[in-house]
């Protein structure tokens, strides 16, 4: 009867195993192939962002067709979303109805999307409007990429410009930071001590940071207290601060860099492919297309 029972789990167990391997999405691939451009216009720095972040249009649309400039290029529609999880968003309606006039031929999401099983997980309230994207990409079998380069890569470029510590940092709480704005985790030290190993296996930043306690540490150390006047700094704790309207002090100058790292490797990207003579569709921040609309203009239009 135990054996019964005990094969039985296991058949379970794998008929499970089978259905996730099969049907569970899993995140957009990185892009492989070559990837090296410079530009004649570099994307804008997020200094000059904010002298138009309060007044740009929300969703912001570029929609190029590179072939009137050489006919054997492509299209790109790029939908800058203001980011959501409402699935009842107008964006979500209008994303559908732009992708399936466009009938996109490759498309590019913002961010690693991980884990989720459809039908029981919704991709909208799991992954915002990425999730969507990425939906619609499985649904029509259109070639799906993330826009980000390799992690380490991207660290690597930002280390140019900043300390070890403080790069780990950023990276540690930079999904915290993004992700607050929908809700605060019940555990967050629990949510962040899941990133720290994971952020911190670059060579320049093993033994940064080990713990919560270490973040703590830095936090008080530089975002408590006076600052060079003997004001005193009126920074929250990291576990009230969202990103959503930017990050203190050096926090903000590293967020900047690693925009504008993105930023550059999203716009050759997106040349690549259209290049090639794809109708790439590619969906992020509002804030993306706002700083690389100048660079794409110049290589496309």
């Amino acid at each position: 009867m135990i054996k019964k029972v005990l094969l039985g789990i296991f058949l379970l167990v794998l008929a499970a195993v089978i259905f996730l391997f099969y049907f569970a999405w899993r995140s957009p691939a990185f892009y492989e192939g070559k990837i090296d451009c410079k530009f004649a216009m570099p994307p804008m720095t997020m200094a000059e962002y904010d002298s138009v972040l309060q007044t740009h249009p929300r969703p912001f649309i570029i929609d190029i067709d590179a072939s009137k400039k050489d006919p054997k290029w492509g299209k790109v529609l790029f939908y800058g979303a203001s980011h959501t999880r409402n699935k009842n968003d107008p964006q979500i309606t209008d994303i559908e109805t732009r992708w399936d006039s466009f009938d996109p031929t490759a498309c590019l999401v913002e961010g690693r999307l991980g884990f989720l099983v459809p039908g029981l997980m919704d991709p909208v309230e799991e992954y915002g409007e990425m999730g969507f994207v990425y939906k619609l990409s499985r649904r029509d079998g259109v070639e799906a990429f993330t826009w980000e380069q390799p992690l380490d890569n991207e660290i690597t470029a930002v280390l140019k410009k900043f300390k070890p510590e403080q790069v780990a940092m950023f990276y540690i709480l930079r999904p915290y930071f993004s992700n607050i704005r929908f809700g605060k985790p019940a555990n967050p030290d629990e949510y962040v001590k899941a990133f720290i190993e994971k952020r911190t296996q670059h060579p320049e930043l093993q033994n940064t940071i080990k713990t919560v306690g270490d973040i703590d540490a830095i936090w008080n150390r530089e975002f408590r207290g006076n600052d060079k006047t003997g004001k005193p700094i009126p920074i929250k704790d990291w576990r009230e601060t969202s990103d959503e309207y930017g990050l203190p002090l050096w926090l903000g100058d590293v967020s900047a860099e690693s925009n504008f790292v993105r930023n550059e490797y999203l716009a050759c990207l997106i040349i690549l492919l259209v290049k090639q003579g794809k109708r790439v569709f590619v969906v992020g921040g509002s804030s993306h297309p706002v700083c690389i609309e100048r660079t794409l203009n110049s290589e496309l239009r």
